[in-house]
């Protein structure tokens, strides 16, 4: 069992001060919602207590707000309090994945996933890969084996050289 401020600081995380988010929060974790007190009446508390321009309250505005929260209830300030400080923090409230058979149970891999999934080992090819296939330019840094783009550059050199000049307008443009 805590204080207020401790409740103040679990809400407003690292931050000295609390948004308008986290004081809903708040106030629903700690049961100070309810049939009398709704959400808007939260909201509405917030917006009485944040200075003007401004989005964020501190600790001395958060007092403010609980005053105001326990005048809309009926009820003192100190039980208003005591409701906060016993708060142990944010309470987490997510869902739980379902279970998928196919990812969770491992007999059920098949083909290449069976054996540990597909090999993501080394980005650059072996020596004998490049002996074989002559070119990965963007597999390795050194140039002198790269016969595929020579002979790519002489095909174009002579398609170049076979074809006649075209004419555009008077003046002879190859293409």
């Amino acid at each position: 069992r805590g204080t207020v401020e401790d409740t103040f600081r679990a809400y407003s995380g690292s931050r000295p001060d609390m948004g308008g988010k986290e004081f809903v929060k708040l106030c629903k974790d700690t049961h100070l919602v309810d049939g009398v007190l709704t959400t808007t009446d939260v909201d509405l508390i917030f917006a009485k207590v944040v200075p003007r321009g401004q989005r964020r309250i501190d600790f001395q505005q958060l007092n403010c707000a609980l005053q105001l929260i326990a005048d809309k209830k009926g009820v003192t300030a100190a039980e208003v309090n005591r409701a906060v400080a016993a708060s142990a923090g944010p309470v987490l409230k997510c869902t739980k994945a379902d279970a998928v058979r196919f990812h969770d149970d491992k007999s059920q891999y098949t083909g290449v996933h069976l054996h540990g999934g597909p090999n993501t080992g080394s980005k650059t090819a072996s020596v004998q890969e490049r002996d074989s296939h002559g070119w990965f330019s963007s597999l390795r840094t050194d140039s002198k084996e790269d016969t595929l783009p020579d002979m790519v550059m002489r095909h174009l050199g002579e398609q170049r050289s076979n074809s006649p000049p075209q004419s555009k307008g008077g003046l002879a443009v190859r293409s």
